[in-house]
């Protein structure tokens, strides 16, 4: 599918301070050592039973069976810390991931379902939201445009890119990447450039990198 590394914007929750295997694991994340920190977070779940700790292993370890592309594990993995959170923003923050192991498995429909429960969850949720309006409209327009290559950019779309392009220039990656995911929300041709997305989406992601906490 054109949309492996697009959007996906995954959020590594830090788990609390007290689940050691946790944080060591999210320093292994961090260093792409994904299997390694996988493993570690299964150790902290079994040795953990408070709640919002499990949500937060489940989640860490479900971002980390993903980047190894274990798609249906990784889904496992944040249906059951959306199962075991214990506030909107965590609840958000696992549907949401959870959809997009769902659409990297090609089942859009369910996929929306996550990401509207990510919406109930948190209204303001931009990347939900968009990602939600995005698989709706390949959805809507599979049978008429079937690839991204067959769609002509509008001249708006055309004007997006051209601002994207100056921001990467001077290094706003993050400003470029919602720049175009705005556009996309008034303007479907802005999937023309889905290509262009996913190449920024992923120097997004290395570029923030996932955030540490003592």
């Amino acid at each position: 599918m054109i949309l492996r590394l697009l959007f996906i914007a995954l959020f590594l929750f830090i788990v609390p301070a007290g689940a050691d295997e946790g944080r060591r694991a999210n320093a292994l994340y961090g260093e792409d050592e994904f299997e390694s920190a996988a493993a570690l977070y299964r150790e902290g779940l079994d040795r953990s039973e408070d709640g919002a700790t499990r949500s937060a292993l489940l989640n860490n370890l479900g971002c980390a069976l993903y980047e190894q592309e274990e798609f249906g594990e990784a889904q496992t993995a944040f249906e059951a810390a959306l199962e075991a959170a214990l506030t909107p923003e965590v609840q958000a923050r696992a549907a949401y991931n959870a959809g997009n192991a769902i659409a990297q498995q090609q089942n859009l429909e369910a996929a929306l379902g996550f990401y509207r429960r990510a919406l109930l969850a948190k209204p303001d949720h931009f990347d939900a939201k968009f990602n939600y309006e995005y698989f709706k409209r390949q959805l809507q327009d599979s049978s008429q445009q079937p690839d991204s290559e067959t769609i002509q950019p509008s001249p708006f779309a055309q004007q997006l890119k051209a601002q994207a392009d100056s921001l990467v220039a001077a290094q706003q990656y993050r400003a470029a990447l919602e720049t175009m995911q705005r556009g996309f929300l008034t303007d479907s041709t802005v999937q023309a450039y889905g290509e262009f997305l996913g190449r920024l989406s992923a120097v997004v992601e290395i570029d923030e990198g996932p955030t540490e906490q003592p």
